[in-house]
Formats: structure tokens, sequence, C-alpha cells
């Protein structure tokens, strides 16, 4: 990313905090950047001033404050305002939507479960949440105490499609880094038939590339999701285009932009949004 662009992004955190956060808070934050202002200005990131976040932190988002406590979240390896930064400023799974619904959601690469707690939150006492991950996070007390939550249901397995799983030699060379068993291999229509999801209000999907070998596949499933934000990884050598062309062929409107927000080529989205429903912004 060129300079100019870096710090826009910088910039735009830094005046975008102040809206999302309780004021006491952002201020501890801005004091956290100008004590790292030298390693942000070399490296054109605030990773150096999330890290010296601490205990409990708040964010705002359609209407709703969400609380989390950070301590509890790094206490496996992590940035965890970062992350939080990057989902309540940048508010990049929900930026590209008007007013969607959430009561229920499929969370596909939950990680330790942050946003499967928005979601349920933001779905009400009713709402549900089916959170996927490859990776077994129980020991992270944070990710235990979202697993204890009434509404949310983890499940530890690793998302393919039908394609990958009919090529051994390709399905073991990509869970080797989850370690998994070949068993906890699933598509996402299983999935959703396991846990009877009929229909999905919304799905977040951040699976780390996999997600170019799932829409390889015709993705049928498609039909019975409203809203879909997604992390694409175009740097790790799949092609945005294609998830395009697969959600547009499903009767969804699409939108996206590049890893840091700003205006792309389709072939560079970092992000994608799409919706069935009109639910998208103008």
């Amino acid at each position: 990313m060129n300079t100019v662009k870096a710090m826009r992004r910088v910039a735009g955190d830094v005046t975008g905090s102040w809206a999302v956060m309780p004021h006491r808070q952002a201020l501890r934050w801005y004091g956290a950047v100008a004590r790292s202002l030298p390693s942000i200005v070399a490296s054109r990131k605030l990773y150096a001033a999330d890290r010296m976040m601490r205990g409990e932190a708040s964010f705002r988002i359609m209407g709703q404050e969400f609380s989390f406590d950070l301590d509890a979240i790094n206490a496996t390896p992590g940035n965890a305002y970062s992350f939080l930064r990057e989902l309540f400023v940048r508010n990049v799974y929900f930026r590209a939507f008007a007013a969607p619904r959430f009561d229920v959601c499929l969370d596909l690469g939950c990680n330790l479960g942050a946003v499967s707690r928005v979601l349920k939150q933001l779905g009400g006492p009713d709402g549900c949440v089916v959170a996927i991950d490859a990776i077994d996070h129980a020991a992270n007390r944070y990710c235990a105490e979202v697993r204890g939550c009434a509404g949310i249901t983890f499940e530890r397995a690793f998302l393919c499609s039908d394609a990958l799983r009919q090529d051994p030699a390709r399905m073991a060379q990509a869970i080797v880094e989850y370690d998994v068993d070949p068993s906890l291999c699933v598509t996402v229509a299983e999935v959703m038939a396991c846990h009877g999801l009929a229909h999905v209000d919304f799905l977040k999907m951040d699976i780390e590339r996999g997600e170019f070998d799932i829409f390889a596949d015709r993705c049928d499933w498609l039909g019975q999701v409203d809203n879909i934000a997604m992390e694409t990884h175009p740097n790790m050598g799949g092609d945005p285009r294609m998830v395009l062309a697969r959600l547009r062929e499903n009767r969804f409107a699409v939108r996206w932009c590049d890893p840091y927000g700003f205006d792309c080529a389709p072939r560079l989205a970092g992000y994608v949004y799409g919706s069935r429903v009109g639910q998208l912004r103008n």
C-alpha cells in the first residue's frame, strides 16, 4: 500500500474512533497513539498503540454498545484492540449494509468468537448464531466465555468444497496447518443442514483463502442466505472476481473494496458484500 493511502487509513481510524467508543476510552487510546508515534510513522500502522490498551473496552455500532475484556482476548497471542478497531471503527463487516436482519446468523471463520457475540447481540434475545472455526480456541478465556452464551453454537470444522474433498492430496495440503482430522471437513451446505438452518439472515466469512475453493462450487446454499460479508484474500493466490460472479449468479447485488476500505478493481477486492434482499447501501 502506498504511503498516501496508508496515512489516509491511519487518519481515518484516529478520527473515526471518537464516534464509536466512550470518549474517555478514545482519549486513552489517543494517548497511546502519541506515545507510539515514531513506530506508527515508521510502520504506517497503529498496532503499537493498540497493544498498550488493557482491561475493558467498549464500542458502539448500529445503536448498540458492545463491551470486551481485552486481557481475556489477549490471553492467547494476538492484538485484541487492533481487531476490535477494525471491526467497529472501520466497520469491516457491516459498512455496506443499510438495515440487515440478524435473527439467524452464520459466522464462518469465527476465531475467538468476538464477531459471533456481536451478531448474537444484534439478533436480540431470540437470535441464534452458528459459529465455525478450524482451530480449537477453547483454551482462550474470552472464547470459553462466548461458548457459554445462550444462542451461540460453536463447532470445530474445516470448511471445504465438494471438489476439494474429492481430491485427497489437495485436501491433505489444505488441512495440515490447522491440525484437523479429515472427518472434520464439511461444506457450507452440510453445516446449514446439520444445524437446521433453512434460512440465514446474515453470513460472515473469513476463512483465510478457503473462500476461493468454496465459491468454485455451485454454492446452491446461497439461495438460503439474505446477506453476506466476507474477507477475501487475493494476496494468497485467489481471484475475488470469481466470488463476485458466483454471488451475481445467485441473484446477489454486490459491493467490494480493498483490504483497507478504499475503492479498487474487482481483482484486488479485500472485502466483498452481497445482498439478495436489497439491503446494500446506495
